[in-house]
């Protein structure tokens, strides 16, 4: 899923779930080198897709590499 989807399918959960804050996390990008784009472009153009969606900056998590997240 390109981070434009991603952003669009958690925007339909986050309506489904009216009232509910949901957490977005972006997990597997810059694990393998699959295609010719840039390592880092995944966490950009998610956070890109994120501002231009107006959605909560602090329910956006793009961890570092190796980054780990107590809940």
């Amino acid at each position: 899923m390109a981070p434009e989807e991603a952003v669009s399918a958690y925007q339909d959960i986050a309506v489904a779930n009216v009232g509910r804050r949901c957490s977005f996390v972006a997990m597997h990008w810059g694990t393998f080198k699959l295609t010719d784009e840039p390592m880092d472009e995944p966490p950009m153009l998610t956070r890109a897709a994120w501002d231009r969606g107006g959605l909560d900056p602090t329910l956006l998590w793009i961890p570092a590499r190796g980054e780990t997240r107590r809940f």
